[in-house]
């Protein structure tokens, strides 16, 4: 997968702009949009990343507002700083996709630390399986084979693609299919395409954390 190393500076520069969470938040859905839309007409590497503009944040102004009155005849006052952010986040959304709720990034640990057990050959045929950090070795009972993770994955494609499966959940079934791969010390084009569909899927939900991960993985996997 290549993608322009600009992009994960555009995404720096746009949350640099934020003041807290909530702007955080906002941003992201912002830059969710932004980027899927990118991807999904092609113009990903077409668009120059380094000059281009980050979403704004709309900000509310320090100055006097005009209170709607309430039903009690006192003064409703404005909505917080929270409130307001999540409208935003919920308009920007909506636009995107069509009301449906954002992805948000989630920090799962690294599958990979899996290399200090010895190799297994797993028997385990289903399809969707928890990603769970191993401290100890792993039982082949619980490894999923390679025509079992293929399967898995293109599974987990169609669900994705049609916008029934959110982005923590997604990430965890990606992150417990390359740790099979791990303890099966499975290197091979499918490896390959398993950890360029989750650099995809993680830069469409602008989580670069795990987009970074996903890049340092393929690049010892394309040098093979």
């Amino acid at each position: 997968m290549n993608l322009p190393i600009t992009l994960k500076i555009y995404a720096e520069r746009a949350f640099a702009t934020c003041r807290g969470d909530d702007e955080r938040a906002c941003m992201q859905a912002k830059l969710h949009a932004i980027i899927s839309g990118a991807l999904a007409d092609g113009r990903l590497a077409r668009v120059d990343w380094a000059v281009a503009p980050v979403p704004p944040i709309m900000r509310q102004v320090d100055r006097p507002r005009a209170k709607r009155p309430r039903a009690d005849g006192t003064a409703a006052a404005p909505p917080p700083a929270r409130e307001r952010a999540a409208r935003e986040a919920r308009a920007v959304r909506f636009r995107a996709r069509g009301g449906d709720g954002a992805r948000r990034p989630v920090a799962v640990g690294n599958s990979d630390d899996a290399f200090r057990f010895a190799p297994v050959r797993g028997t385990c045929e289903d399809l969707e399986k928890d990603y769970l950090r191993l401290t100890a070795p792993p039982d082949p009972a619980s490894v999923r084979p390679a025509h079992v993770l293929a399967a898995a994955l293109a599974r987990l494609k169609v669900r994705w693609r049609t916008g029934n499966a959110d982005y923590p959940w997604m990430c965890g079934q990606l992150k417990a299919i390359r740790q099979d791969l791990t303890v099966q010390r499975i290197r091979t084009a499918f490896t390959v395409h398993v950890y360029e569909t989750h650099a995809r899927v993680a830069l469409e939900s602008v989580d670069l954390n795990e987009y970074n991960q996903c890049q340092t993985q393929l690049r010892e996997l394309y040098a093979a």
